[in-house]
């Protein structure tokens, strides 16, 4: 995993170099212009709930940003709709996921197919880069618009594993001591 996250970060380094890429995200979490090699990019911050508790996740992109973005803690899945994917020859995401919120590793299905992503992480974010050529939506038959969907191996726990940890041996004692006790009655 280490292996592949170096890697990533190579092929982003080199990637941005010949221009493809430009610099991930802006400081400020408002609507933000970017400039990704010639394509001008946008960036606006979304707020999901999760646990009675509000997480903020932003997409950047050249298109049309999403009207807003949904989180299924149930199923560990971010969705958006995306726009424009037949009319413009690349859309560029830039996803970023708070690691509290959703980490590990993340599959991307635009309508039944499933998208190249490259991500990079740190303690507290996730980011997936995430190209759709028009070709691709061509090829897969996908509209103009489809909901795009990242799906991730783990959510934030809905009892942290200390809690859990503290029932379990809470659990084990009591037994422990009514075994005990039953003996020594006998």
């Amino acid at each position: 995993m280490r292996s592949f996250t170096i890697f990533s970060i190579m092929f982003l380094g080199i990637v941005s170099s010949m221009g493809l890429f430009g610099y991930a995200f802006a400081q400020n979490m408002n609507m933000s212009d970017q400039n990704m090699g010639s394509m001008a990019m946008s960036q606006m911050t979304y707020d999901v709930m999760s646990d009675n508790q509000n997480y903020t996740v932003s997409v950047t992109s050249n298109g049309k940003l999403p009207a807003s973005v949904h989180f299924n803690q149930d199923v560990k899945i971010i969705s958006f709709d995306a726009v424009g994917l037949a009319s413009t020859d690349l859309i560029h995401y830039e996803v970023r996921i708070p690691t509290n919120l959703m980490n590990e590793n993340f599959t991307v299905m635009l309508g039944n197919s499933q998208v190249k992503s490259v991500s990079e992480a740190n303690d507290t974010f996730t980011t997936l880069h995430i190209n759709i050529p028009s070709s691709f939506v061509k090829s897969n038959n996908i509209g103009d618009s489809s909901t795009l969907i990242i799906m991730g191996t783990e959510a934030i726990p809905e009892f942290p594993i200390g809690v859990t940890m503290a029932m379990l041996t809470a659990m084990v004692l009591t037994i422990i001591f009514i075994k005990t006790k039953t003996r020594l009655r006998l």
